[in-house]
């Protein structure tokens, strides 16, 4: 959208100094310039709000928290504690987070764990002690942004479980479709009752949501131990979302189409 304000600006400009004889378009273009500028505004604003909303870091339940959290950690002076416990302080964390702290490192690498304040507070001093680019991190800044990152813990808290509740559920899949399959493999007959039509389309359906059915004619014929090996590594490294039966059925299918 700011992409196209600009070309209609430079549109503008050419008609008034050059092509005076396209003039009729102008209150056209300026319409549309305003139109995209209220549109870009109304897209804007929410995360522009949302940006500077601390939410349930300013809550007193989590203010008290910071505070008690800053008292523990050793700082090597005394310090004003409640005026680095406060939405400006807060604020002020955050534009050295993103504005000097994120220049060297991805925000997602930041963020990724929860620390305790003395884990938050060693990482970022040992930052302000390496070369970056830019301005460097000073006294201030290293502590507005430790108090920061202490208010935002139990957010990150939140989403590093939801990320482990993930990567467990994943390998629990994994392991349930290497068991049984590796059991099916070994076992004299199939468990599952294989219907060939039904089996067609299962593996067409599932293998081709991550790579063209191409890619399995070209890798070629394989044994009954390569196309497990095949199917488990779709689950474990490309997150196939297969059940343990619907794994079975696709080995099968390959072994019948495609086996050695």
């Amino acid at each position: 959208m700011g992409i196209l304000i600009g070309v209609l600006l430079c549109t503008k400009i050419s008609i008034l100094r050059w092509f005076q004889h396209f003039g009729g378009a102008l209150p056209t273009l300026g319409l549309s310039i305003l139109a995209c500028t209220i549109i870009l505004a109304t897209l804007s604003i929410p995360f522009a709000v949302r940006a500077h909303d601390f939410g349930a870091a300013l809550e007193p339940a989590n203010l008290e928290r910071v505070e008690r959290v800053f008292r523990s950690v050793d700082f090597g002076e005394k310090l004003e504690v409640r005026t680095l416990v406060s939405e400006d302080a807060f604020a002020a964390g955050l534009n050295v987070l993103t504005g000097k702290c994120a220049v060297c490192h991805d925000m997602r690498t930041i963020l990724y764990k929860p620390r305790t304040g003395k884990g938050w507070y060693s990482v970022v001093e040992r930052m302000t002690k390496k070369p970056i680019i830019g301005p460097p991190i000073s006294r201030n800044d290293s502590l507005q942004v430790t108090s920061y990152l202490i208010a935002i813990t139990p957010g990150i808290q939140d989403s590093y479980k939801q990320v482990k509740d993930i990567q467990r559920a994943q390998e629990k899949r994994t392991a349930e479709v290497k068991q049984g399959v590796t059991a099916e493999a070994n076992s004299k007959g199939n468990a599952t009752p294989y219907d060939a039509e039904k089996a067609k389309t299962l593996y067409e359906e599932k293998c081709s949501e991550c790579h063209e059915l191409s890619d399995v004619d070209e890798h070629g014929n394989d044994t009954r131990e390569g196309w497990i090996k095949i199917v488990t590594n779709m689950v474990e490294e490309q997150e196939a979302e297969l059940t343990r039966d619907q794994a079975n059925t696709i080995v099968e299918f390959l072994v019948k189409t495609k086996g050695k």
